[in-house]
């Protein structure tokens, strides 16, 4: 029997906050989940000086950290590059009502 959704939305409360990397608020944030943060992990420095770019590394999915939404919304753009058809950025549209970019 699956748990009450109430219950699996407390254990956020337990969940470290998601941090970003660079700048709190901004043009864009690179943001990913589990292990696609390997790659880029500083995208200010493979953007260039003109774009105003930070990260933010997705650790926790179900349920994310409860700052999760605030901290996307503070941005201009959210990217959130994957391997497959997009399932997390679908996941994030959904959730806060942000356009994230897959």
């Amino acid at each position: 029997m699956p748990h009450p959704p109430a219950k699996i939305d407390n254990i956020a409360e337990t969940i470290p906050l998601l941090k970003t990397f660079g700048d709190e608020t901004g043009e864009l944030l690179y943001s990913a989940g589990a292990a696609r943060m390997g790659p880029l992990p500083q995208p200010s420095s493979a953007a260039g000086p003109r774009l105003d770019v930070s990260s933010a590394h997705l650790r926790y999915l179900d349920p994310m950290p409860k700052n999760t939404g605030d901290v996307l919304r503070s941005f201009k753009r959210v990217l959130i590059p994957e391997m497959n058809l997009g399932q997390l950025a679908a996941h994030i549209r959904a959730k806060f009502v942000i356009d994230a970019m897959p």
